[in-house]
């Protein structure tokens, strides 16, 4: 390829993307005749012509069609060759490789699930159609490209009103993206023309600007919340992911990670990564919650920067100490899980909470039941009349490990000096619910589901104070459980007077 026709070739590519911000698009750059499958792996091949596409629940599935000929002998079936154990499971490792104008893609996790074929007796070929689901799709960027901007997309967002910034979509020779920024303004060019606006919010952490907003346009093309998160340069994985964990706390919305597009500098895309969004509960897809803290100030309900920073940069540093990635995975399945077993879940990630809380803080409150010197006296005691009793050896054998748990609190005591080391006084409603939680992990049935309900959200309550007080994020929760969910003071559980009188109400 010469050096006029890779520019064109990038040109296209540019026109093919439309405005930068919009989306992922990366269907309308693969799918086209200049991309072709080099490398079909677990697929049937050679591979004629493909397509991709996201489906409706974020999965990523490709279409392949190739053509063998009759074969002129019979076929040899060759000795089977050992795998994998039968109901063993394990990631999908087999790829493809496509090649195109801009160099190589690899899709990632490739899964053959379908596949049909057509017989042609003239031309003594069969035709075949393959499906596939395919979990990642990764162009890495040349060693030349300097990446400038990096877009995550991200879906279910929901913004709970305007945010506070506006960003202009300029009409001239190229549409600018123009973002404010804490030092000068970000701008992002692309060929197509635009006119349209939205909204964003800025972040700085660990000296990283951060820019998360809605995406210009996307409710006319999706039903579902689409957003972006904005990073200059190019962040590490690890930092993302933890932004997002606590950005869909804050925002109290199990957030589907769909990938990231990279941008040069002059805003060319050089590299992206489109991944399959989770799909074990579609009830995550639907999930609407409100967040855990008061975002705004006043009575105007927009995003307040200050108030949200305190919150999202409170949990990013508190993360560890919250052990957040064990955590919010429970909290976020547990609301999503079947209605009489979301108590047990919920209940089971204020437990986590607990145990990362006295690994990050051991001296924050007593573990045991009493001091060292009073259980080995006790234990020496307990221990000499196992040792005179007429049982067997196997049934002092058992006695003696429960003679090591004779110091360790029951789960009420240690939820008394947790709370009371976190100053989080419980009110009787949260006492009952917490009281009640397992009751489905222990086979009780219940018909009361309206009682189940507001356990649920006694539960959460007790949940967003924990970890709001932990990371010091805010002095305020939303009480999910009062009608009209008024904000209370971290201190004040849902029986005490006086609440303000809805979540966009100040502290």
């Amino acid at each position: 390829m010469t050096n006029a026709e890779a520019d064109e070739t990038k040109q296209q590519d540019r026109v093919r993307m439309k405005a930068v911000w919009e989306g992922e698009r990366f269907e309308e750059i693969l799918n086209t005749p200049t991309w072709v499958v080099s490398d079909p792996g677990p697929l049937r091949g050679p591979v004629l012509a493909f397509t991709i596409r996201r489906t409706d629940d974020h999965q990523i599935e490709l279409l392949t069609i190739s053509e063998t000929p009759f074969p002129t002998t019979p076929q040899q079936v060759g000795p089977m060759i050992a795998g994998p154990r039968a109901g063993t499971v394990g990631p999908a490792m087999d790829v493809v490789e496509l090649s195109g104008p801009t160099g190589t893609v690899i899709l990632g996790g490739v899964v053959p699930f379908g596949l049909s074929g057509t017989s042609n007796f003239a031309k003594a070929i069969t035709r075949y159609e393959e499906r596939s689901l395919v979990h990642t799709i990764v162009q890495s960027p040349n060693a030349t490209d300097v990446v400038g901007f990096q877009f995550e997309w991200i879906n279910n967002a929901e913004l709970h009103g305007p945010l506070p910034h506006s960003f202009n979509v300029k009409d001239e020779e190229a549409s600018v993206l123009s973002f404010p920024g804490s030092q000068k303004s970000i701008e992002i060019r692309s060929s197509s023309s635009g006119g349209n606006y939205g909204h964003c919010y800025r972040i700085t952490i660990e000296d990283r600007e951060i820019i998360f907003g809605e995406i210009p346009g996307a409710s006319d093309r999706s039903k579902r919340g689409q957003a972006y998160i904005l990073y200059q340069g190019q962040a590490p994985a690890e930092f993302r992911r933890k932004f997002r964990e606590c950005l869909s706390y804050a925002f109290g919305r199990p957030l589907i990670y769909l990938g990231y597009s990279l941008l040069t500098t002059d805003s060319v895309r050089c590299g992206f990564e489109v991944v399959a969004g989770f799909n074990a509960d579609h009830t995550r897809y639907a999930y609407v919650g409100l967040p855990p803290a008061p975002l705004f100030e006043g009575r105007y309900i927009m995003v307040n920067e200050r108030v949200t920073t305190r919150l999202l940069k409170g949990l990013f540093t508190h993360y560890d100490a919250l052990n957040f990635l064990h955590v919010s995975w429970l909290y976020w399945y547990g609301l999503c899980s079947a209605l009489h077993s979301q108590a047990v879940q919920v209940g089971a990630a204020i437990e986590a909470l607990q145990a990362a809380h006295a690994d990050a803080y051991p001296n924050a409150y007593n573990t045991k039941l009493m001091s060292r010197e009073n259980f080995l006296f006790l234990r020496t005691g307990v221990e000499a009349l196992v040792a005179q009793m007429s049982v067997d050896d196997s049934v002092k054998a058992e006695l003696g490990k429960k003679v090591a748990n004779l110091n360790s609190p029951s789960q009420r005591v240690i939820n008394e000096r947790f709370f009371e080391a976190l100053k989080l006084p419980m009110g009787q409603e949260e006492i009952q619910a917490w009281n009640r939680r397992n009751d489905a992990a222990h086979g009780t049935g219940t018909e009361d589901y309206r009682g189940l309900i507001k356990d649920i959200k006694l539960l959460m309550n007790i949940f967003a104070r924990i970890v709001l007080r932990i990371s010091a994020g805010s002095d305020c929760y939303v009480d999910y459980f009062t009608p009209g969910f008024p904000v209370r003071k971290l201190e004040e559980p849902v029986s005490s007077t006086n609440p303000h009188l809805g979540f966009t109400q100040p502290c």
